[in-house]
């Protein structure tokens, strides 16, 4: 079992360099004057970021202890992940400001963080959740609890693959156009290079984000077995009062032999 306070710690050192990174990139943001409204909604977006961050922060052992060492490692990855967005190719912060950062690639990092805080957010809750349930008993609104969050962590798992599946497209057409010597959509080519560069990054994002969640789902899945487990136990255990010593016997429809009385068989 891997050390509960190792794996803490190891994640709030990833975090604080992304939470960095973030409140950098904030800043640059919102020194563009007269800013356009998808660089507005950008900024938006990494603020909601950086409130991720801050609450996986404030995560302590129990929820990452719940979660495990595989899924911390991946949340790791993913943050990581997420740090690279904010600070890759730095210098196109200043060209957003002078409006040469085309509206499609503002709008594909906004979809990317937005994609990380969805993720990120579904960690914390999952980690909440069965940090929470440990020595719970166990009712019927505990397993449904369980059993929704499985569930948006399958729609989230879903909706990731789908993207995936249409970032992987729209590169394949950028790399045929680039082999043929054609533009997309009558891009240039700093366009086109600038879209290959976003769909490369979101398609890596991606595949980390999927992993991430597939173990999210797989810890989660365990969870619910084990308390299914414990229920089971449960509803074996059987309890007369303070009669609890000595042949007890409940209600029996059928036959009873094999006992003897005095001497006499039945």
């Amino acid at each position: 079992m891997a050390d509960p306070f190792g794996i803490t710690t190891g994640v709030v050192g990833i975090v604080v360099p992304a939470l960095h990174a973030t409140r950098l990139l904030l800043d640059d943001l919102r020194k563009i004057s007269d800013a356009p409204s998808t660089v507005e909604a950008l900024r938006e977006d990494v603020g909601f970021v950086e409130a991720t961050l801050e609450s996986l922060k404030a995560a302590g052992q129990p929820q990452w202890t719940a979660l495990g060492g595989t899924v911390a490692e991946q949340s790791e990855h993913a943050i990581t992940s997420c740090t690279a967005s904010c600070t890759n190719d730095i210098s196109w912060r200043d060209r957003a400001g002078l409006g040469f950062f085309r509206e499609s690639q503002i709008k594909a990092m906004s979809e990317q963080l937005q994609k990380y805080r969805a993720t990120l957010t579904l960690v914390i809750s999952t980690a909440t959740l069965q940090s929470s349930i440990r020595g719970q008993r166990i009712t019927e609104e505990l397993k449904a609890t369980i059993t929704d969050k499985e569930k948006n962590i399958t729609d989230s798992i879903t909706s990731t693959n789908q993207q995936l599946m249409t970032v992987d497209t729209r590169l394949q057409q950028l790399h045929l156009a680039e082999g043929r010597g054609q533009n997309i959509s009558g891009m240039v080519d700093e366009d086109e290079a600038g879209m290959r560069r976003v769909f490369g990054e979101e398609q890596a994002m991606l595949r980390v984000l999927l992993a991430l969640l597939e173990g999210l789902k797989l810890k989660t899945q365990e969870e619910a077995k084990k308390m299914a487990e414990e229920e089971r136990k449960q509803s074996m255990h059987v309890t007369f009062g303070d009669n609890n010593s000595g042949f007890q016997l409940g209600a029996n429809s059928g036959s009873i032999s094999g006992f003897t009385f005095g001497g006499r068989g039945v």
